[in-house]
């Protein structure tokens, strides 16, 4: 299931001189620029840089360790991955500086993906894409400092020629990740180094990081009934038929351009699309989707099991 995935790993050393000898496809250049010869190739899964003075390692620490991102990498085993790293490399990669950190699970789905995507809405701050077919459709949410991805994650491991073992196949697996390009500033430190990655504390924030922002996503449901809303004054009626409006996505879409209008102050553009924004996410019109209180319900139990 993985927890930690994907990690930029930077190390300052100047004993460095024997990593090339250990990579494959090993490619070498002079930078005319600087003088500097600058070698790169792969270790097993990881892509690897080597300057005079720093070694930039990049790839999943899961399949590393354990050969695929389908079995649950756990805190515990972070370190060990990072231990195994320093020896295979013959050099300590334990203070490290992690300059990206990936972190996600997959999660078994009673549906197709695409079956729940269709609900998300947008998430504020954040430019939402969608890439791929109506079957196998890649969702994705991203600013400068993090990505959120929703992908397939049996169609992934299958387009990058990896086997299924037979106890995933047929399975509808969703992989929910977070890449935070900025992990220092995301969490508030002046620096994040490989052995963090075990301790508790800084896990258990990661995790919470995690589980925030999948909750922070706008999810469209179906609307009640209006006989049913028993409306009796004109405030309940406007505020009512700004929540319907808000839940129609091409009504929203329009609205939230409407409102960059530039004869508009930087104060009512703000108040009007958060007025929209909080009217798409009110529940007081709407019935939770069945598909959507299983997705929440699994990313609920994902957190509490790696939190234990």
């Amino acid at each position: 299931m993985t927890v930690y995935d994907t990690l930029n790993i930077i190390q300052m050393s100047d004993n460095l001189k024997h990593i090339p000898t250990k990579l494959s496809g090993l490619v070498t250049e002079l930078r005319r620029e600087t003088g500097e010869v600058v070698h790169r190739g792969k270790f097993k899964n990881l892509s690897v840089t080597v300057f005079p003075t720093k070694i930039y390692v990049r790839g999943s620490l899961g399949v590393f360790l354990l050969g695929t991102n389908l079995k649950t990498l756990t805190r515990e085993q972070a370190a060990s991955g990072i231990e195994c790293l320093s020896d295979e490399l013959e050099i300590d990669m334990s203070h490290a500086r992690i300059s990206r950190l990936d972190f996600g699970t997959n999660l078994i789905l009673e549906h197709r993906l695409a079956d729940y995507m269709a609900f998300f809405g947008d998430l504020p701050r954040h430019s939402k894409n969608a890439f791929g077919s109506l079957k196998n459709k890649t969702i994705t949410f991203s600013n400068s400092r993090r990505h959120l991805r929703f992908y397939d994650k049996i169609r992934e491991q299958k387009s990058n020629g990896y086997k299924i073992a037979d106890t995933w196949c047929g399975l509808n697996v969703c992989r929910y990740e977070v890449s935070f390009s900025r992990p220092a500033q995301e969490f508030k430190v002046q620096s994040i180094t490989a052995n963090m990655l075990s301790e508790h504390r800084f896990f258990c924030k990661v995790l919470q990081t995690w589980n925030d922002m999948y909750f922070k996503i706008p999810k469209m449901a179906k609307m009640k009934i209006i006989s049913d809303l028993g409306v009796k004054t004109t405030p309940d009626f406007s505020r009512f038929a700004v929540i319907h409006l808000a839940q129609n996505p091409e009504l929203y879409s329009a609205w939230m351009s409407e409102f960059d209008r530039p004869d508009l102050s930087k104060t009512q553009r703000s108040r009007l699309k958060s007025m929209l924004r909080e009217s798409r996410i009110d529940r007081r019109l709407t019935i939770p989707d069945n598909r959507i209180t299983e997705l929440d319900q699994k990313v609920i139990e994902a957190a509490k099991l790696y939190q234990s």
